[in-house]
């Protein structure tokens, strides 16, 4: 399923205040994208990469465990059927976080 127009709308503008720092706005558009994803019960790349990007954000903030936390549910969606290919980028930026937190395991 492809990302809708305002689950994409959220994503740019996300990914625009990220660039240019407003670490703030990106995690409003970002969150917002992400509820709006699963409102319409999206389980696609499209969706898990808002996820993915909001886990970003959180780890910028120092917000490790969130980030640990969101893209542990990220995982989670991204191993239903039909499996995502994000499976395995998700899985990395996760266990990188969880090295971090020193709970790998």
């Amino acid at each position: 399923m492809q990302m809708t127009s305002i689950c994409q709308i959220y994503a740019d503008a996300g990914l625009s205040a990220f660039t240019s720092g407003d670490l703030q706005t990106a995690e409003a558009m970002l969150v917002a994208g992400v509820k709006e994803a699963e409102r319409q019960g999206m389980n696609s790349s499209a969706s898990l990469a808002l996820m993915q990007n909001l886990a970003l954000i959180f780890y910028k903030q120092k917000r490790v465990a969130e980030a640990a936390a969101l893209l542990e549910k990220a995982l989670r969606q991204a191993r239903k059927p039909p499996r995502s290919e994000k499976q395995s980028d998700i899985g990395l930026a996760l266990a990188d976080l969880k090295f971090e937190l020193g709970s790998l395991d």
